[in-house]
């Protein structure tokens, strides 16, 4: 392909391959303009899904049209190829800057570049663009230290199913980066590329690839869907408390547990020095648990993170707190009922086993409670609480009576 002419632009070098194409460097002959031409394989171009595929990125990326996102300026198919002429970014892949880097970004850094690339999202989003692969080798740095997201080939628009070429049950993205509704193969939606950014906002502060301990696809699809990641801080414990729950709340299992749109993302991470600067003096303890077992975020609340939380979510929008809607805390009915039952029948055999059920019922509403406390009703935890100690209390005098029948007896 070197010295092979596109249009008015001659290939100069090769930049990089992939899977479907390669990319090289060109220069315009009458302008003496750089551009990047990502050219199909010959082998792939007489496949119908990967002209139809071809088009789609070509009808994707013009539509967009922003500062952090790669231009395009011009595709071309005829009897050479299929190639898309972008723009030529100066510039290097974030996963190659972490590995020349050699450690965690500091955490202003990785912060202004999360935000480039969550406006180039909510750019996209707003014409109806989901990337879905949103990763560092999707996202280049340039020489000025600006982001340019890459690599809209797998996008999908949210209106069209592109004749079944991204259909709900299709598996498309690089697996540490997938969400769990990408590997559930589920609706893919803004959320999924939420998900996404916070996964690479996650490697950015600790310098580590989430899942590279696990040796399967099968386990990090496993992972995904079921294990919430380890709290940053558990890696690099200069990561500020304000930032691991940002990072928390943009990769939660559920959709409608995120940050509802790149917008409500873009105002917790504007707010991040006064969010910040409120919680400076909250101290990250490490459990003695090794970090590839380390608990889940979720576990790990106490009275000043459970403030942070309540505060990222206040500065999000008006609208993503009233789409929340509490649930109440799981059994906390039956807790209630159980320890009212086991304090009215304590004198008989019945009144300490449901005493027993309310204890353990409430216990684990409870503990969940305590975990994400934002989820639930203060009413519905209120009647867990009250099931615990009507269960103990239930438990209390079933003991008193048997001491009383046995001193009466002898």
């Amino acid at each position: 392909m070197i010295g092979k002419k596109i249009n008015n632009y001659t290939i100069e070098k090769l930049l990089g391959e992939g899977g479907m194409g390669n990319v090289y460097l060109a220069r315009h002959g009458g302008m003496d303009r750089k551009v990047a031409i990502k050219a199909i394989l010959p082998e792939l171009v007489s496949k119908e899904e990967v002209k139809k595929r071809f088009l789609v990125e070509a009808s994707t990326m013009s539509k967009l049209q922003h500062q952090s996102i790669v231009t395009l300026y011009d595709y071309v198919s005829n009897e050479d190829g299929l190639f898309l002429i972008m723009e030529f970014v100066d510039g290097i892949q974030l996963d190659e800057y972490m590995k020349k880097l050699g450690k965690p970004i500091e955490e202003e850094l990785a912060i202004e570049f999360t935000k480039q690339v969550v406006s180039a999202c909510n750019h996209a989003h707003e014409r109806g663009v989901v990337h879905r692969d949103i990763k560092p080798q999707n996202v280049m740095i340039t020489s000025g230290g600006e982001v340019k997201i890459l690599d809209f080939g797998i996008a999908k628009m949210m209106d069209d199913e592109v004749n079944n070429l991204t259909k709900t049950g299709t598996q498309l993205g690089t697996v540490y980066y997938m969400s769990p509704e990408q590997v559930k193969g589920e609706k893919i939606t803004p959320a999924t590329d939420i998900y996404a950014i916070g996964i690479t906002l996650y490697q950015m502060v600790t310098g580590v690839k989430p899942y590279a301990d696990l040796t399967t696809e099968y386990q990090i699809y496993d992972h995904i869907v079921k294990n919430d990641l380890p709290d940053a801080r558990t890696l690099n414990t200069g990561v500020s408390n304000y930032l691991s729950k940002v990072i928390y709340k943009a990769t939660r299992k559920s959709v409608s547990d995120r940050f509802l749109n790149c917008t409500d993302f873009s105002k917790v991470l504007d707010n991040q020095n006064e969010l910040r600067a409120k919680y400076s003096d909250v101290k990250y303890k490490p459990t003695e648990t090794v970090q590839k077992e380390v608990e889940p975020q979720s576990r790990q609340f106490n009275d000043k993170t459970k403030d942070v939380w309540n505060d990222i979510n206040a500065a999000s929008s008006n609208e993503m707190q009233q789409r929340r809607i509490k649930e109440k805390v799981p059994n906390s009915g039956g807790a209630l009922t159980c320890g009212i039952l086991g304090v009215v029948l304590s004198i008989g055999l019945f009144g300490p086993i449901l005493s027993i059920i309310a204890i353990a019922l409430a216990s684990g509403g409870i503990k969940k409670y305590d975990a994400i406390p934002e989820l639930y009703t203060e009413g519905s935890i209120k009647n867990a609480k009250a099931g615990q100690v009507l269960g103990i209390i239930g438990l209390i005098l079933f003991a008193l009576i048997i001491v009383i029948a046995i001193a009466a007896n002898s």
